[in-house]
C-alpha cells in the first residue's frame, strides 16, 4: 500500500491512473503538527467597581488635565503628529502636554491588557488606576510634574502591574518630554523597560511571551 504527504502535509489517502490522467485524494485534516494554534486571546482590563471608586476619591476633584482646554483629536498640533519611533518590542505610549492619552503600540496592549483602549484623550490616570504601586506612582506624578514652569526633561519611575498574561511585571518608565518649537512642553513620550520573572510567563517561547525581552526580578 502507497502512503506519503502532498506538500499543504495532507497524508494521501488514494491514488489512481487512467489513460492521459491521473488523480489522487488526500485526507481531510493535515497531522496535528502542522496545525498552528492561535494564542489566547488577551481580554480588556476592567477595574472592580469598589477598587475604581477608591482610587478615584483619592485623587480628589482636580486631577491632571481636568483643567485643560477641551480634547480634539482631530486638531492639527504637533502633539498628534507622528515622533520618531524605538524598538517595537518595548511598549510605549504618548501622552499631550496635559497628560492625556493620545497613542500606544502593540507590544504595550500585549503586555499591559489592552487597558488603553477606549481611553484616547483621557487623563493618563486613568491607566495608572491599574497599577499594582497606584498611590506611589500618583505621588510621585504630583512632584514630579507639580511646577510647571521647570518640568523635567525625563521622569524616570517604576511601575507594577499584574498582567493576565505574563503575572507581575516591573517596569522602568522613562517619561521623555518633546519640546515644541519655541522650547514650550509638546507631548510625552513614555518607554516602559520591561522585567518579569521568566516562571511567570505562559511559556518561554517567543511565540507565547511575544517577544517581550525577559529578565529575572526579585518579587
Amino acid at each position: 500500500m502507497f502512503s506519503g504527504l502532498v506538500a499543504t502535509g495532507h497524508r494521501i489517502a488514494k491514488i489512481a491512473f487512467g489513460k492521459g490522467r491521473g488523480t489522487f485524494e488526500t485526507n481531510a485534516e493535515p497531522p496535528r503538527s502542522l496545525i498552528v494554534e492561535a494564542p489566547p486571546k488577551i481580554e480588556r482590563r476592567v477595574l472592580p467597581p469598589a477598587l475604581e471608586s477608591t482610587r478615584r476619591a483619592t485623587i480628589g476633584l482636580k486631577p491632571f488635565g481636568t483643567q485643560s482646554p477641551p480634547f480634539r483629536l482631530l486638531e492639527p498640533s504637533a502633539a498628534e503628529r507622528a515622533v520618531p519611533g524605538s524598538d517595537a518590542t518595548i511598549p510605549m505610549y504618548r501622552l499631550d502636554r496635559n497628560y492625556r492619552i493620545l497613542d500606544w503600540n502593540e507590544a504595550f496592549t500585549l503586555a499591559f491588557d489592552r487597558v488603553m483602549e477606549g481611553r484616547r484623550g483621557e487623563s493618563a490616570l486613568e491607566w495608572v488606576f491599574f497599577l499594582e504601586n497606584f498611590e506611589e506612582v500618583y505621588n510621585h506624578g504630583k512632584r514630579a510634574f507639580a511646577d510647571q514652569s521647570n518640568l523635567p526633561r525625563i521622569d524616570v519611575e517604576k511601575l507594577v502591574f499584574k498582567s493576565h498574561r505574563y503575572g507581575r511585571l516591573i517596569a522602568e518608565k522613562r517619561a521623555y518630554q518633546i519640546p515644541r518649537e519655541d522650547g514650550s512642553v509638546d507631548s510625552w513620550l513614555c518607554l516602559l523597560d520591561i522585567k518579569y520573572h521568566p516562571y511567570t510567563c505562559q511559556s518561554r517561547s517567543a511565540t507565547n511571551c511575544g517577544g517581550v525581552r525577559e529578565e529575572s526580578v526579585d518579587a
